[in-house]
């Protein structure tokens, strides 16, 4: 991850945190903290525990969880405890660095594959296997935002991905 946050930013400060306790002083010693990368497989705590903590107690700084498990369940809770993005270990290079760019500029980064598996799963709960997803309900997108979807999933820039849809360069 050094290396990954070093292209990122080349002036970045790496801080690292083996435990829960010091997690909570190192933020403290180092108020300027930006970005918190948080594992939720810790040795003194559970991770869903620390992020409530650090949403409480630094509501400013970013949060994005790292974590080798990637299941909805997991996703949906830390985005709900406030985390800013969901990144799975597994994940390639280019896919951790432009999470953590859609994080740093203020959005929020979901693995496509937890989309997707959601939905489907959703599709099984209600019975639908089987039927082709109507794109004008299909996890509540439209059939744009599904195109751009797949776009992203295939690793595509914003700009690269205007350029296919034929829509106006983002700035």
């Amino acid at each position: 991850m050094h290396g990954m946050l070093k292209r990122l930013r080349r002036d970045v400060t790496v801080l690292e945190a083996p435990s829960s306790a010091r997690v909570m002083q190192v933020i403290a010693d180092h108020p300027d903290v930006g970005l918190i990368l948080l594992d939720l497989s810790l040795p003194d705590r559970d991770g869903f525990s620390v992020l409530t903590d650090l949403r409480d107690r630094f509501p400013a700084v970013a949060v994005v969880v790292v974590s080798a498990v990637h299941d909805p369940g997991n996703v949906r809770r830390a985005l709900d405890l406030g985390a800013l993005g969901y990144i799975p270990k597994a994940a390639q290079g280019n896919i951790i660095l432009s999470a953590l760019r859609l994080v740093m500029s203020g959005g929020i980064y979901v693995p496509p594959e937890i989309l997707i598996r959601s939905s489907s799963q959703s599709a099984v709960e209600k019975g639908q296997l089987g039927e082709a997803p109507d794109s004008s309900n299909y996890m509540g997108l439209t059939g744009r935002q599904l195109e751009v979807l797949g776009l992203m999933m295939q690793g595509k820039s914003n700009k690269t991905i205007c350029r296919i849809l034929d829509l106006p360069n983002p700035r």
